[in-house]
């Protein structure tokens, strides 16, 4: 897999140094949620997702488009990785509660990042 973090961190509009520390972990967060819209288009317009990175990553990066959590977290996550953090993927479930509508399963994908230090 071949992802060009500084064009990554240029899409998110991230204008800090790649040292590892909770401030620039939490200043590439806020770019990233600020400047990657959640994207779900493609689910109502009959399209598939891929679960390629590298897909994903042009998705997002090269073509500027948005995502949902999978994507958006999980290229997050190797980002993180390759700038030297330590993430960990977790996978939650939610209950939507609707009194019109039948409850039904959400999952959500989370990233929990640790210091190596």
């Amino acid at each position: 897999m071949n992802i060009d973090v500084d064009k990554y961190l240029e899409r998110i509009k991230f204008d800090g140094t790649k040292e590892t520390s909770v401030e620039n972990l939490e200043k590439i967060c806020q770019c990233h949620a600020m400047n990657i819209p959640q994207d779900t288009l493609d689910f109502f317009g009959g399209k598939g997702k891929s679960q390629d990175m590298m897909d994903i990553y042009d998705n997002i990066v090269t073509k500027h488009r948005g995502g949902f959590c999978y994507e958006l977290n999980g290229l997050l996550k190797h980002v993180l990785d390759l700038l030297g953090y330590d993430v960990e993927i977790l996978e939650g479930s939610c209950l939507l509660v609707s009194k019109d509508e039948f409850n039904f399963p959400f999952d959500h994908l989370l990233l929990k990042v640790r210091s190596k230090n």
